[in-house]
Protein backbone atom coordinates (compact mmCIF):
# COMPACT_ATOMS: atom_id res chain seq x y z
CA UNK A 1 0.00 0.00 0.00
CA UNK A 2 2.94 2.16 1.02
CA UNK A 3 5.12 2.04 -2.31
CA UNK A 4 8.21 3.92 -2.39
CA UNK A 5 8.41 5.20 -5.84
CA UNK A 6 7.08 7.88 -6.69
CA UNK A 7 7.37 11.76 -5.74
CA UNK A 8 6.72 11.20 -1.70
CA UNK A 9 8.42 8.76 -0.04
CA UNK A 10 6.37 6.52 1.65
CA UNK A 11 2.92 7.48 -0.27
CA UNK A 12 0.07 5.36 -1.06
CA UNK A 13 -0.02 5.40 -5.11
CA UNK A 14 -3.28 3.70 -5.46
CA UNK A 15 -4.98 6.25 -3.03
CA UNK A 16 -6.48 9.72 -3.33
CA UNK A 17 -5.97 10.37 0.68
CA UNK A 18 -2.35 9.82 0.54
CA UNK A 19 -1.59 12.64 -2.12
CA UNK A 20 -0.50 16.13 -1.33
CA UNK A 21 -3.48 17.44 -1.73
CA UNK A 22 -5.53 15.11 0.48
CA UNK A 23 -6.41 14.84 3.78
CA UNK A 24 -4.22 12.33 4.79
CA UNK A 25 -0.77 13.90 3.12
CA UNK A 26 2.14 12.31 1.76
CA UNK A 27 4.35 11.98 4.90
CA UNK A 28 6.96 13.85 2.14
CA UNK A 29 4.62 16.99 2.45
CA UNK A 30 5.90 19.87 3.95
CA UNK A 31 2.35 19.23 6.78
CA UNK A 32 3.58 16.00 7.59
CA UNK A 33 7.53 16.67 8.70
CA UNK A 34 9.34 14.92 12.22
CA UNK A 35 9.21 18.53 13.31
CA UNK A 36 5.21 18.19 12.45
CA UNK A 37 5.47 15.70 14.01
CA UNK A 38 4.37 13.92 11.40
CA UNK A 39 0.65 15.36 11.20
CA UNK A 40 -0.98 17.09 8.82
CA UNK A 41 -1.92 20.30 10.24
CA UNK A 42 -4.91 20.67 8.31
CA UNK A 43 -6.72 17.15 8.73
CA UNK A 44 -8.93 16.56 11.48
CA UNK A 45 -8.00 13.05 11.39
CA UNK A 46 -4.43 13.87 12.65
CA UNK A 47 -5.54 16.21 15.43
CA UNK A 48 -4.00 15.48 19.27
CA UNK A 49 -7.66 15.26 20.67
CA UNK A 50 -10.74 14.08 19.41
CA UNK A 51 -11.97 10.16 18.74
CA UNK A 52 -9.86 9.93 15.29
CA UNK A 53 -8.78 6.73 14.31
CA UNK A 54 -5.59 8.27 12.54
CA UNK A 55 -4.42 10.57 15.62
CA UNK A 56 -1.17 12.54 15.77
CA UNK A 57 1.78 10.77 15.90
CA UNK A 58 2.87 12.77 19.17
CA UNK A 59 -0.25 11.27 20.76
CA UNK A 60 -0.55 8.12 23.45
CA UNK A 61 -1.92 6.03 20.79
CA UNK A 62 1.32 6.89 18.09
CA UNK A 63 4.04 6.56 19.86
CA UNK A 64 7.57 4.60 18.89
CA UNK A 65 6.97 2.24 21.51
CA UNK A 66 3.35 1.61 19.46
CA UNK A 67 5.57 1.50 16.99
CA UNK A 68 4.01 4.32 15.81
CA UNK A 69 0.52 2.63 15.14
CA UNK A 70 -2.96 3.50 16.76
CA UNK A 71 -3.42 0.36 18.55
CA UNK A 72 -7.22 0.73 18.66
CA UNK A 73 -7.62 1.13 14.68
CA UNK A 74 -7.87 -1.61 12.50
CA UNK A 75 -6.82 0.73 9.83
CA UNK A 76 -3.42 0.38 11.56
CA UNK A 77 -2.81 -3.10 11.89
CA UNK A 78 -0.29 -5.22 9.37
CA UNK A 79 -3.32 -6.61 7.75
CA UNK A 80 -4.68 -2.83 7.06
CA UNK A 81 -4.94 -0.82 4.70
CA UNK A 82 -2.76 1.70 6.38
CA UNK A 83 -0.08 -0.29 7.88
CA UNK A 84 1.96 0.18 10.74
CA UNK A 85 4.83 2.73 10.43
CA UNK A 86 7.37 -0.21 11.56
CA UNK A 87 6.11 -2.27 9.13
CA UNK A 88 8.54 -3.18 5.72
CA UNK A 89 5.34 -1.72 3.66
CA UNK A 90 6.11 1.68 5.24
CA UNK A 91 9.48 2.09 6.41
CA UNK A 92 11.89 5.09 7.30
Amino acid sequence: DYAVTGPGPKRDLGSADFTNAGPKRDLGSADFTEAGPKRDLGSADYAVTGPGPKRDLGSADFTNAGPKRDLGSADFTEAGPKRDLGSADFTA
